[in-house]
């Protein structure tokens, strides 16, 4: 198993010939993975919070908003962005807001 990367280590499962080994094995790979953290980007050191999987710096992932309140805060500075009239963001939370409403949604 070459795990010196998520492309590496995807490689070693797709060698594997015995399909119900190669899914014990993604299996235990992924239960082992840190669930996902939200934080405020500014808020933190970014180079501690690498998408491993996706070999990223930073990462922001969102579904439908009927799914987590995290997403929904996504969607709305999404759409305070694009609906943005000469730079003037209409988004309502502060940066500290932001914060609490991710580390409560780690909880």
């Amino acid at each position: 198993m070459d795990i010196s990367s998520a492309g590496a280590l995807q490689r070693s499962f797709e060698v594997i010939e015995n399909e119900d080994v190669r899914c014990q094995l993604e299996t235990l790979a992924t239960k082992a993975m840190q669930r996902a953290k939200y934080f405020c980007a500014g808020m933190l050191d970014i180079a501690k919070y690498q998408h491993y999987a996706l070999n990223a710096p930073l990462y922001t992932h969102f579904t439908s908003p009927i799914r987590r309140y995290a997403d929904v805060l996504v969607h709305r500075q999404l759409d305070a962005v694009l609906s943005a009239i000469e730079g003037e963001f209409k988004f309502a939370m502060d940066r500290d807001s932001v914060a609490k409403v991710a580390q409560h949604c780690n909880m």
